[in-house]
């Protein structure tokens, strides 16, 4: 495994954006805009002919629903005090996604 923040050499050599961590406000919770900005973080590195796009936490429970966002768990990596979770999705064109930020 490489030194770069728990990635493989070879994962590390593959074109990729990294969605760092998103915070929302939870007044907004039922418009979704944390699924809407990884889905923009999707799009966005497809159309920049990126093949994934990466994300790492530190809560089990969240890795769970960037899960359920499409988000696969690759690694889970001990650091000095906290485990990260690793993750990454394929890039791909999000239709509609236009109409998603506007219900925004």
């Amino acid at each position: 495994m490489g030194v770069a923040a728990g990635w493989t050499d070879e994962e590390l050599a593959e074109p990729a954006h990294y969605l760092y961590s998103t915070v929302t406000d939870p007044a907004y919770r039922a418009k979704k805009p944390g699924s809407v900005m990884s889905l923009w973080a999707v799009d966005r590195a497809a159309a920049h002919g990126r093949t994934w796009v990466r994300r790492g936490c530190h809560f089990p429970s969240l890795a769970r629903y960037y899960q359920d966002e499409g988000f696969e768990l690759v690694h889970e990596v001990q650091r000095t005090r906290a485990k990260v979770f690793l993750m990454a999705r394929r890039a791909e064109r999000v239709a509609g996604l236009e109409e998603r930020f506007r219900v925004l």
